[in-house]
């Protein structure tokens, strides 16, 4: 694959296709990542990368959700211009959740590493095989995260959320779609 300097393909490197393409939207922790591949072949055609930064200045180390939509934005439009994609399929880390309203997003995803998530899940660590990194038993960053939410915040900055991780938490989640 022939990548220039900004770290993804131009639009001349990138074959003819007869068919629609699958992009993957790969949302983590520290990079957010666009590849758009053949779902025939599994061939990568073209891909772009951003790393992910906490969100400077918010009451808790947060995932800056407004550099993330920027990234995927753009990188669908630059995909969209040089080839034809019949798919996106998005991935994320499990360990993160926000809070949306019918208006938009109400508190943005904790980082999993900050200090309020790790005060309330700390009992819940077991061991890792990373060396420096805990491992959590499945859903407890998340409720760590609900947690603390209903710590940092008055019930009113939580309570019209009608979506979290993409399940419906209440009435009225159809107006978050």
């Amino acid at each position: 694959m022939s990548l220039n300097p900004s770290g993804y393909q131009t639009p001349a490197a990138l074959p003819a296709t007869d068919r629609p393409l699958v992009a993957v939207l790969d949302i983590g922790k520290t990079n957010a990542n666009l590849v758009v591949a053949d779902p025939r072949s599994g061939r990568q055609i073209w891909s772009r990368a951003q790393a992910n930064r906490p969100l400077v200045g918010a009451p808790y180390l947060a995932i800056d959700a407004a550099a993330i939509e920027a990234f995927v934005l753009a990188a669908l439009r630059d995909a969209g211009r040089c080839a034809e994609i019949g798919a996106i399929l998005p991935v994320a880390h499990g360990a993160c959740a926000a809070l949306v309203t019918p208006e938009g997003l109400a508190l943005p995803g904790m980082v999993y590493e900050g200090p309020e998530v790790g005060e309330v899940i700390g009992p819940c660590a077991i061991h890792s095989p990373i060396p420096g990194r805990p491992s959590f038993r499945l859903g407890s960053i998340w409720a760590a995260s609900s947690i603390s939410w209903k710590r940092i915040f008055p019930r009113s900055s939580w309570q019209r959320a009608t979506c979290c991780c993409g399940h419906n938490i209440g009435r009225g989640a159809s107006a978050a779609h």
